[in-house]
C-alpha cells in the first residue's frame, strides 16, 4: 500500500488480474505517484490491471492523463486497463471527459476481473 497526500493506493493480486484499490483524491501530486505504479504494472506481458475506484473522490486532469497513459502503454503488451466502481461524480466526469469510450467501466471488482 502507498500513499502520497489524500491518496492510498492498495495493489494486490486477484485471479490472473492486478487490483489497484484508489482511495481518496488524485491531484497533480498524486497523479504523479498514479502513473509511476500504473506504468510499472501495465508493462507486464498481458496484464489486466482493475482499477477499483468507488472510493475515489476526485481525480484532475493530471490523474486522468495517467489512466490514458496507463491504457496506451498496456496496449504493446496486450494488456488492459478496466474500471470498477467509479463514484456518481467520477462517473459523470469520465462520461463527460468521454473516457467511458477509452476505458471498459464495470458495476464491480468481480465483473471487470471477468472481463
Amino acid at each position: 500500500m502507498e500513499s502520497s497526500g489524500d491518496l492510498v493506493l492498495d495493489v494486490r493480486q486477484q485471479g490472473s488480474a492486478i487490483i489497484v484499490r484508489l482511495v481518496g483524491a488524485v491531484g497533480m501530486t498524486e497523479a504523479t505517484l498514479l502513473g509511476r505504479q500504473l506504468d510499472e504494472l501495465v508493462q507486464q506481458p498481458g496484464a489486466v490491471v482493475v482499477l477499483d475506484i468507488e472510493h475515489l473522490d476526485f481525480i484532475c486532469s493530471s490523474g486522468l492523463g495517467a489512466l490514458i497513459n496507463a491504457q496506451a502503454k498496456a496496449r504493446p503488451y496486450e494488456g488492459q486497463v478496466r474500471l470498477a466502481r467509479p463514484c456518481p461524480l467520477v462517473m459523470r466526469l469520465l462520461e463527460t471527459t468521454r473516457l467511458t469510450n477509452l476505458f471498459d467501466v464495470y458495476a464491480s471488482v468481480d465483473e471487470a476481473v471477468a472481463g
